[in-house]
């Protein structure tokens, strides 16, 4: 559970089209894919809400009303805010309006496709004696089918690279309240957080990556997907979530 030195808010990243589930998942926003009848958002929040999270901020686009006429304004005693994007800003762009919304010196911002087991307080605590601007959790994969390829310096610090032994991003993070500012200047009407705000502060050395290797998936491919139906139900009822 949550102790006094975290944050109880969480964003989750939840306006993604799911374009590589378009066959299997047509109709709904990705994160409302279904998991064993289950929508995988689902289980996100369960999990979440495990940790001690009372407060989640949404952001969502595509047929967001979905999602909402779900979930409502209460999910397990937990409250739910919906940030719209009646014109898709990008995760980037939702981000940075976040931010300047609330008033959370660090905030845990989440995937809404993908779900990662956490140490969150030992996470918050690596944030915070770091300083860091910008922390996420990262772990070991032997075989990487991305551009988004890196590893950790003596200091944790993340830097691109192309060596053999890579990590990639299990797609939680903490970040400093005020330090997506710089990228308003930008004026653009959509960014990404993963394609430009997170390759921008990997360059300029301010993010650091908290290694860990625990259970994790990743919907956003139709194989990982098929392989959540029966890895994330397993994981919940071993926990006694659901």
């Amino acid at each position: 559970m949550i102790s006094k030195n975290t944050t109880d808010t969480a964003i989750i990243l939840a306006g993604g089209l799911g374009t590589r589930l378009k066959k299997i998942n047509p109709d709904r926003p990705k994160p409302m894919a279904l998991v064993d009848n289950i929508p995988f958002l689902e289980y996100l929040l369960i999990y979440l809400i495990n940790l001690g999270i009372k407060v989640f901020i949404l952001q969502v686009s595509f047929k967001y009303k979905i999602i909402q006429n779900y979930f409502g304004n209460k999910f397990r005693g937990s409250k739910l805010i919906y940030e719209v994007e009646n014109k898709p800003m990008g995760t980037g762009g939702g981000l940075i309006f976040s931010d300047n919304k609330y008033n959370d010196a660090n905030i845990l911002v989440v995937n809404g496709d993908t779900l990662s087991e956490i140490n969150y307080e030992d996470f918050f605590k690596f944030h915070q004696n770091l300083n860091s601007d910008l922390s996420l959790i990262c772990r070991k994969k032997e075989l990487i089918n991305t551009n988004f390829k890196f590893c950790l310096d003596k200091n944790s610090r993340l830097y691109f690279s192309k060596d053999k032994n890579l990590l990639i991003n299990s797609g939680v993070y903490l970040i400093k309240k005020g330090v997506l500012n710089k990228f308003l200047k930008l004026k653009k009407s959509s960014i990404s957080f993963e394609d430009e705000i997170l390759i921008t502060l990997i360059r300029e050395k301010k993010v650091y990556g908290y290694l860990q290797n625990n259970f994790f998936i990743d919907i956003g491919t139709p194989l990982d997907y098929k392989s959540a139906q029966i890895l994330i139900p397993k994981y919940f009822k071993d926990r006694q979530y659901l």
